[in-house]
């Protein structure tokens, strides 16, 4: 069957559907100008293809996730942890993610393997306790949360997890009053 013809919107001309992949329709200088390089190939090729290089897996994860498509950059980060097990930034992406899709028990076990890598990332202690708080470990997370106050001592991210352990917790007049404490110290962040 011949191509089928679409109208060029306000330009009076016609396109053919000349590209079996896209259906599109390209004028004959637009083809002409589209480099049928090896180079070019090459770049196409690349593009239908998932990232097989972990810096540019990460860029790809990070974009994703950046674009709310937690679910796309969840797995992005768990090939990366397992082409790099021992990347505590991997870990920290793959744990965000679940954290976001409401996978506590599994980020509970992402914060635990940064820490295990990393044991005074206090970004992985903070966000463990909140994790702890999410899967009903209520005990764990003050305690938690308690090793984790000399160690920031008066910063505003100590009032940040305080203020997410309460809301958990249901206490709202406590968390808005951590949060306050946050914004008079913002200067800090």
């Amino acid at each position: 069957a011949p191509p089928a013809v679409a109208p060029v919107a306000a330009e009076g001309r016609e396109a053919r559907n000349d590209d079996d992949i896209t259906r599109w329709g390209y004028y004959r200088w637009y083809r002409q100008a589209v480099p049928a390089d090896l180079e070019a190939e090459v770049a196409r090729y690349r593009l239908a293809k998932p990232p097989s290089a972990p810096v540019q897996r990460a860029l790809v994860a990070r974009g994703a996730y950046e674009a709310d498509s937690f679910r796309e950059a969840l797995g992005h980060y768990r090939i990366l942890t397992d082409l790099e097990p021992q990347s505590v930034s991997w870990w920290m992406g793959l744990a965000t993610c679940q954290k976001r899709l409401g996978m506590h028990r599994a980020e509970l076990e992402s914060w635990e393997k940064v820490l295990e890598l990393d044991a005074d990332n206090l970004f992985a202690q903070g966000n463990r306790a909140v994790a702890l708080a999410r899967v009903g470990d209520y005990v764990s997370a003050e305690r938690a949360l308690a090793r984790l106050s000399p160690e920031l001592g008066a910063s505003p991210y100590l009032n940040v997890y305080v203020a997410l352990y309460d809301a958990i917790r249901g206490r709202e007049q406590r968390a808005v009053s951590a949060l306050e404490e946050v914004l008079v110290a913002r200067a800090e962040l």
